[in-house]
C-alpha cells in the first residue's frame, strides 16, 4: 500500500477477509477497520512503517489485534515497511 493507504496489490485471501466485513474492509481502494480506534491505530502504524522506509528514525510499524464484529477470534496484523527491490516493484 502506499503511504496515503491506497492498495496496490491485495491477495485472493484478502480479498475475501475484506468482503466479509467482520473487522476489516476495502473502501476506495483503502483498508478500513470496522473500529474507530482501531483504523486510528493501523493508520499510525502504516504512517510509522513508511518513515522508517523513508530513512527518519521511527519504530517502523508493529503489530495489533483487530477486533470482529462477528465474535470469531481476532485477527493479528502486521505492518512492516517494504524496502528494496519488492518496494521498488511496487
Amino acid at each position: 500500500m502506499r503511504a496515503d493507504g491506497h492498495i496496490l496489490f491485495a491477495n485472493q485471501a484478502a480479498h475475501a477477509i475484506a468482503e466479509a466485513r467482520d473487522g476489516l474492509g476495502f473502501d476506495r481502494k483503502r483498508i478500513i477497520l470496522s473500529d474507530s480506534r482501531e483504523d486510528d491505530r493501523f493508520r499510525k502504524l502504516v504512517a510509522s512503517a513508511y518513515s522508517l522506509a523513508a530513512g527518519e528514525v521511527s519504530t517502523g510499524g508493529g503489530t495489533m489485534t483487530v477486533t470482529r464484529p462477528s465474535g470469531k477470534l481476532p485477527f493479528q496484523l502486521l505492518v512492516a515497511p517494504s524496502v528494496g527491490r519488492a518496494a521498488e516493484r511496487l
